[in-house]
């Protein structure tokens, strides 16, 4: 595959992953000195961080590496293959934070405040792609009307369905266009469409390039084009209130981790690659991409996507803005 289309391969260097944020909004962004002590909790803690097979976490990987959080701060992350395997985990408690998504992050708020956003992690740009719809090998799928009416796996009541529907109406089509198959399992979904068990599939990156290099599937459209893409960072609403300082001294390692990312980034390849879960054929191809400054999610895009979960039937309304974001934990 040329490595020339609008993908990480092509703008990691330059872009960073995660959700289309309006221009139009007041998105809230801050600096951090990286040389600021991080705050730490007056004893030992622990967090447990729920994380997924991208490579959103390489902060928190270069933090536990370099010794950026504090001392007295353990955190375990808790690997899951997919967003149905988080979220239940999340639920029952079996972790503090995770690495979250727009949708999830709207729709764990339905009947409790049961979570707060702190940080978008990584976020889609014209540059650079988060999540894109790709075809089976020699599918007669051209460009992004002609799946109507065919099978496209998903993970459903996610990103990933968000995007695809976001994808749709940008050319006119919905819901009820096509079939969505429900595969909740990145690596499944991934054999999938590898092996043309299914006529189309959404997949995040840096599985998109993976398989268009090795199993010939095609590129239909991603999300640098619509930029409905986006990672976020995520505690239980609990775990804030009685661990405050702990979260805040996590916080300040991620922002650590990011500042030494962005400065450095080509001396972190060889750890994205070994604990981001880069598929070795991918080995020196895949650069390490800039991480955005620390920031919430803007108010309307959340509003957008509370729209699209009421319409879907995920929620009876949409979650107040206030209800699922958390800006005491941005530096500065």
């Amino acid at each position: 595959m040329a490595l020339t289309r609008r993908t990480l391969l092509r703008g990691a260097a330059a872009g960073a992953l995660a959700l289309p944020m309006l221009a139009a909004c007041g998105q809230v962004t801050v600096t951090t000195d990286e040389a600021e002590a991080p705050a730490a909790p007056a004893e030992s803690a622990k967090l447990r961080i729920g994380d997924l097979p991208l490579i959103d976490m390489l902060p928190v990987y270069v933090a536990q590496q370099e010794g950026l959080f504090p001392e007295n701060l353990e955190v375990e992350l808790v690997p899951f293959s997919s967003a149905l395997e988080r979220d239940t985990a999340y639920i029952s408690k079996q972790v503090d934070g995770v690495l979250n998504d727009f949708v999830s992050a709207t729709a764990l708020n339905r009947d409790q405040d049961f979570t707060r956003n702190v940080r978008v992690i990584l976020r889609s740009t014209p540059q650079l792609s988060l999540f894109a719809l790709i075809a089976k090998k020699d599918a007669d799928i051209e460009k992004i009307e002609d799946v109507k009416g065919k099978q496209i796996a998903i993970s459903p009541n996610t990103i990933i369905e968000y995007v695809l529907d976001r994808m749709l109406g940008t050319v006119g089509m919905g819901h009820d266009d096509i079939e969505k198959l429900a595969v909740p399992s990145i690596p499944l979904r991934l054999e999938m469409i590898n092996q043309g068990n299914v006529d189309a599939a959404v997949l995040p990156e840096p599985l998109v390039t993976l398989s268009i290099t090795t199993a010939g599937t095609r590129l239909i459209r991603d999300d640098a084009e619509t930029q409905f893409g986006a990672s976020l960072l995520s505690f239980r609403s609990e775990v804030i209130a009685d661990q405050e300082e702990t979260v805040r001294g996590f916080m300040n390692g991620f922002e650590a981790g990011v500042n030494r990312i962005n400065s450095n980034p080509g001396n972190y390849q060889d750890l994205m690659e070994a604990r981001g879960r880069i598929p070795p054929p991918l080995f020196g191809r895949f650069s390490v991409p800039t991480f955005p400054e620390a920031a919430v999610v803007p108010q309307a895009e959340f509003e957008a996507v509370g729209q699209w979960a009421v319409e879907r039937g995920l929620l009876q309304e949409a979650i107040p803005y206030e209800k699922l974001v958390d800006t005491r934990f941005l530096p500065g």
